[in-house]
């Protein structure tokens, strides 16, 4: 659960290219079209993205949000340019409980050939919005009408070739392609329905000015019902300048410095007690203390602190030991106060709407609610959903009687934090006394202990 964290975070990196001040436009002429910018130049662009995939639960979940992607040219080898990536993603809508609704910032480079061909990511985990990719903004654009092009398939990174038409329009060049009930070339279950991509550049430049995608996917869903996943996205050049050579030296140095951190995390390492992660990210905040990594890599050394923490409050719950007195609020407004249950049997179970076999266990917990509560059995459930309006609609649904406790995030002070809980379920189970009896304990087990501890 932590490393998946740490991706996450690693993914989501704060990077903002120096104001315009430190830069100059490039003008048309002075570039060397789509794939041959020189080192230091920046092109910027504007997308609204919206979709509509398959949720946990296979049902079509729609989404929407702005994209703002920055691409810099960091080197040029033998005419592969490294591309150094920021991707800010804001105003980002989805009821999929799978997908926090927060704003995003992605840093990661790639390489990418004279040719248009993308390739040699790093630092990259995840996209900033389903499906989206470079390769969206930096497509293979044909040089005669008829010719044919490979299209990015954004939703599974797969792609397939068609043939696109090119015309002249006011000085650009407008390129479109579309496709209908088309397989993508992996194969598989997946039929492209519909498929409408049209991008225009500047004859001048060969700079990509605008682009307009659209597709319509059918995919066998639950019971063999087919599902057709929609996605569109509408982009426009935002700005296109040349850093100064300083400001490009600077931001070389630092990413690769970043970059450098991100692959050891992404590696398997920096976890809670990883000293040599600490100790890259202590030096790179210290070279860097204004880096466009330094953000993230101070909420980092938080992160990892916070884990480490967390993993010895979890380590305090074994039987026999007093259990942790917490204060708290359900969602229904009322206090919930474990002092105030002295006396009686308790069961905390930490849990979330998305947890496959929490939500199987539920109907086992009513049970044990059901058979044991008029004897002294209580349960106080704590939740880490993402959005407390989908525990309230579950818990609805499940007709839950017992309290319910919302804690999306192990913050200091609340109760996942105070029972080092990171993973679910898990169950802790309290007696009369206030002492801790049983930890993860289940089916007959559970029961049994339960029944014993009222007696």
């Amino acid at each position: 659960m932590f490393l998946l964290r740490v991706l996450v975070l690693a993914c989501c990196l704060i990077f903002w290219i120096l104001s315009p001040v430190c830069a100059q436009e490039i003008p048309a002429g002075d570039t060397k079209g789509l794939y041959g910018l020189p080192v230091g130049a920046q092109v910027e662009f504007e997308t609204s993205a919206s979709a509509s995939l398959p949720g946990r639960d296979g049902s079509l979940v729609p989404a929407s949000g702005t994209i703002i992607s920055s691409f810099t040219v960091l080197r040029v080898d033998g005419g592969i340019r490294t591309m150094l990536a920021s991707v800010q993603t804001s105003g980002l809508q989805t009821d999929d409980v799978s997908s926090p609704s927060s704003p995003a910032r992605h840093t990661f480079t790639f390489e990418i050939t004279a040719e248009g061909e993308i390739g040699r990511f790093a630092g990259r985990y995840g996209t900033p919005f389903p499906g989206w990719s470079p390769e969206i903004l930096f497509p293979m654009i044909p040089e005669t009408s008829g010719s044919k092009i490979t299209l990015p398939l954004p939703p599974l990174n797969a792609s397939f070739t068609t043939t696109a038409s090119r015309e002249t329009q006011d000085g650009a060049v407008v390129v479109s392609a579309r496709v209908a009930d088309a397989q993508p070339a992996f194969g598989g279950q997946l039929t492209v329905k519909d498929y409408q991509w049209q991008c225009e550049y500047e004859s001048s430049a060969s700079t990509l000015r605008s682009s307009r995608l659209k597709v319509c996917l059918s995919v066998a869903g639950p019971e063999e019902k087919e599902l057709e996943m929609n996605l569109a996205y509408e982009t426009r050049r935002v700005s296109q300048r040349l850093l100064q050579p300083a400001t490009i030296a600077a931001l070389q140095s630092d990413a690769a410095a970043g970059i450098a951190i991100i692959n050891q995390l992404q590696s398997g390492r920096g976890g809670p007690g990883d000293t040599e992660a600490v100790k890259a990210i202590e030096a790179y905040l210290e070279k860097h203390p204004s880096g466009e990594f330094a953000p993230l890599f101070g909420n980092l050394l938080s992160e990892l602190k916070t884990q480490e923490e967390l993993q010895k409050n979890f380590a305090k719950l074994q039987p026999g030991s007093p259990a942790p007195d917490f204060q708290a609020t359900s969602i229904d407004g009322e206090p919930v106060r474990l002092a105030d249950y002295r006396g009686k049997v308790v069961l905390l179970d930490f849990w979330a709407s998305w947890c496959p076999p929490c939500v199987a266990s539920m109907p086992k917990l009513k049970r044990l609610y059901e058979q044991f509560s008029a004897k002294g059995f209580e349960i106080i459930c704590i939740s880490a959903d993402h959005d407390e309006q989908v525990l309230r609609r579950f818990v609805e649904r499940m007709d839950l009687p017992w309290k319910q406790v919302w804690v999306p995030e192990p913050t200091p002070g609340t109760v996942r934090y105070e029972y080092g809980v990171t993973k679910f379920p898990t169950l802790v189970l309290i007696g009369r006394d206030g002492i801790i009896r049983g930890v993860d304990l289940d089916g007959e087990e559970l029961e049994k202990a339960i029944s014993s501890l009222l007696e």
